[in-house]
């Protein structure tokens, strides 16, 4: 394949106060195997030297253009990159995080033999101690999913997950969406309308994008309001399901459920919250039954769900050692 025949591809990287970890990710681009790219960087206001490493990285390489905004998150960054992108495809990156010099070869190369819109790789956790985590892969060659099939494991969280990083998406299907911005867990919000809109997608038995694991995104911060998205958009995913995938109606219940266990991991035990609290505990009684007898649901969960009849003030009690033990 010719550079002339060769798609491009929008690699968007939103920025805020990243400079710590911003070069090696940056590094990691800008000698992708694959040379035609166009890299998109929004700096979501750093004010750190985030803007002066972008800018130096910009000097040098002029397929990489940088936008400067005032504060508005990761959400409405990534949207402004997606209003200017001209490139066929779509490959997302966080700025601490780093991705494999081969990632977007591998990609295009399948999607281009197959016809897939999206294609899939794997992410590999890391933290600054050395430490990472270990991936089993469930297929030895590169496996193709029905939308269908891609939505049982994404509610079953096998496989297909709620972030848009490790994958290409082509424009066609992109193009359709954006982030939700003032919201938690934004990516969880329309990934999984994302990955429903491909008729076919591929997943390549390789690690490709590498996710650094820190104590302070919305998933491991103290009690904010935001972490109360979680179960307004699995109840969103579950109304999807029901209407658009109904034989997938028992799965998308264990997605249910587990989001709200999640939450009651986090919920203070304060007065304040309690029409929260007993929120949550309606919609884990709504589903509980069903996922403790689907075979196909983790054991873990199933065993959770059981012990949510013991009451809601267990259930938070438990929901912490869950935490502890098995997040």
């Amino acid at each position: 394949m010719s550079s002339n025949e060769s798609p491009l591809v929008s690699v968007i990287i939103p920025v805020y106060n990243s400079e710590q970890y911003l070069r090696q990710c940056l590094d990691s681009v800008i000698g992708q195997t694959y040379k035609k790219l166009e890299i998109i960087i929004v700096d979501d206001g750093s004010e750190d030297s985030s803007p002066d490493i972008c800018r130096e990285y910009a000097s040098k390489d002029n397929r990489i253009r940088v936008i400067e905004e005032e504060n508005g998150g990761q959400a409405v960054a990534r949207n402004t990159a997606l209003d200017i992108m001209t490139g066929d495809y779509v490959f997302f990156v966080d700025a601490d995080d780093y991705i494999s010099f081969d990632a977007i070869e591998v990609l295009i190369q399948e999607s281009q033999k197959s016809g897939c819109l999206i294609v899939h790789g794997y992410a590999r956790k890391f933290w600054e101690n050395g430490k990472e985590e270990k991936l089993s892969f469930p297929y030895n060659e590169t496996k193709y999913f029905t939308d269908t099939e891609v939505m049982h494991n994404f509610c079953y969280q096998r496989i297909f997950y709620a972030g848009p990083v490790a994958k290409i998406i082509h424009k066609d299907i992109m193009s359709r969406f954006r982030f939700p911005a003032n919201r938690g867990y934004e990516d969880y919000a329309i990934m999984y309308k994302v990955l429903s809109a491909a008729p076919r997608t591929a997943l390549i038995p390789h690690v490709l994008y590498y996710y650094r694991q820190h104590s302070n995104s919305t998933m491991h911060t103290e009690f904010n309001p935001k972490k109360i998205d979680r179960i307004r958009i699995a109840s969103e995913l579950k109304e999807f399901i029901d209407t658009n995938y109904p034989s997938e109606s028992l799965a998308v219940k264990t997605r249910f459920l587990l989001a709200n266990i999640q939450l009651c991991m986090d919920i203070p035990f304060s007065s304040d919250y309690k029409p929260l609290r007993s929120e949550v505990y309606g919609n884990i009684k709504s589903v509980r039954k069903d996922v403790i007898g689907d075979r196909e649901s983790k054991l873990s969960l199933r065993l959770m769900a059981v012990t949510t009849y013991l009451g809601i003030h267990a259930t938070l009690c438990l929901g912490r050692l869950y935490k502890k033990v098995f997040i």
